[in-house]
């Protein structure tokens, strides 16, 4: 569907229908609601990062091995 969307906008943007994609994208998309990041969660990630960071390297030699089979 975005895809779609996204074609029908650039579409509409081309014939003239809409100013700016910027316009048309305003035109079609209401914003529900906003989020905003957590701060305090931050160092709780960056913990669960720093595993991924280590497991990726770690496993880095056996994904290749795994792609050549």
């Amino acid at each position: 569907e975005a895809s779609s969307l996204g074609a029908a906008l650039l579409g509409g943007t081309g014939a003239g229908i809409y100013p700016s994609v910027h316009d048309a994208s305003k035109r079609v998309y209401r914003t529900k609601a906003s989020y905003e990041p957590d701060g305090s969660s931050k160092a709780f990630y960056d913990r669960y990062y720093q595993v991924y960071k280590d497991l990726y390297l770690s496993l880095e030699g056996a994904f290749g091995k795994l792609s050549n089979i």
